[in-house]
């Protein structure tokens, strides 16, 4: 569970870690890692792969034979990858106190820190290592 923090000790972390500080297995453009160990088929004992694979709930694929189930969702393993990545991140932030969400429906990261300012930094940093 993560940590309550107050806004200004929030702003201050934030002052203090930047995202040159996050691991670089976590950082956007190691997306092909996370996408490699999504298998190349649906694990139907995993109810994430199921449930991006078909977008069914996993009693629902089960009752459905074998050959009458709808077809794999081409794009289930980057779902899959990039929800484990963004899980990854999130735990990040809230094990260095930057989380603004403490439940599972509400795990968000502030605006300075959020998916797309990550993503805008480490393009801007691969642009400037070419």
């Amino acid at each position: 569970m993560a940590r309550s923090i107050s806004p200004q000790a929030r702003r201050e972390r934030e002052q203090v870690l930047g995202f040159e500080d996050v691991p670089a297995r976590l950082r956007p453009s190691s997306f092909l890692q996370w996408l490699a160990e999504v298998p190349e088929h649906p694990d139907h004992d995993n109810a994430d792969h199921v449930t991006a694979a078909y977008g069914l709930e996993p009693d629902e694929v089960a009752q459905v034979p074998r050959g009458q189930r709808p077809a794999v969702d081409p794009h289930w393993r980057t779902m899959i990858a990039a929800a484990a990545q963004w899980d990854s991140y999130w735990q990040w932030c809230s094990e260095n106190g930057l989380t603004v969400g403490d439940t599972p429906a509400r795990r968000g990261v502030p605006r300075e820190w959020s998916w797309t300012a990550f993503t805008r930094w480490d393009e801007k940093r691969r642009g400037e290592r070419r």
